[in-house]
Parts: C-alpha cells; structure tokens; sequence
C-alpha cells in the first residue's frame, strides 16, 4: 500500500473475540484524495468502515478496535495534529511532513472482530 500512496502508520490483523480479548483488522495512514477514492470504491458495499478526514480538519471520531480484559484500549478514526505531525514524523524530514500536512488522513476497518481477510482483500484489489 505505501508504494501505491497509502502511507500507513498502523494497522493490525483481527483477532476473534475470546476471555474478553479481541481485535478489528484495521490500518490507517495517510493518502491523497484520488487514493481515498480509490479505496472507498474498493470497499464500497462490503461492510467495511472508512473514516477519512480531509487536511487540516479536526476528525474526534474514535472506534475501538481492540479489547482486553472486557475493555477497549485501541481506537482508529481521529486525526494526528499537525503539533502530532512534526513531532513524529519531524525534524529530520521536512518534507515529509509538508507533505503530510496536506494528505488526508485515512482509517479502514472491518466492524467484525475476528474477521481476518476481507479488509486486506479489499484493499488489494484497490490497485488492480
């Protein structure tokens, strides 16, 4: 995905829910608006979650996607500031991070804990 203008900062495979642990396959990262198009028709229909916000929007949607011992504690859909941006991505690459002040920020994930290989199939397919 990151040689295709899906930079990805996160992701995760799913993990069925059991004993009170459990995890959504996801990834997010970072992508121009032709790049969301893209996935948004690969995944339009399946039941897929897309939450993508446009540069320099606020976005305090949070969807958990992992849990452990009966209580969430990893969530996709809100934004990295631009304060997040710098200080991550930060001081040794410039443009970088001029660049990922202007990307979209994206999330994608499968509501269905455990479904392991729709996600990453759907994103595939993205680029054929």
């Amino acid at each position: 995905m990151n040689r295709n203008g899906f930079v990805t900062v996160q992701s995760q495979p799913a993990v069925r829910l059991a004993d009170g642990r459990g995890q959504r396959a996801f990834v997010d990262g970072f992508c121009a608006a032709d790049t969301v198009e893209r996935i948004q028709a690969a995944c339009l229909g399946t039941g897929l979650v897309l939450v993508a916000t446009p540069p320099a929007w606020e976005n305090p949607t949070r969807i958990p996607v992992s849990i452990v011992d009966g209580k969430d504690c990893t969530w996709v859909g809100g934004v990295n500031s631009v304060v997040d941006i710098g200080r991550f991505y930060g001081e040794d690459c410039p443009r970088v991070v001029a660049s990922l002040f202007i990307a979209w920020q994206i999330a994608v994930l499968d509501p269905v804990w455990g479904r392991a290989g729709l996600l990453w199939e759907r994103l595939d397919a993205a680029w054929e």
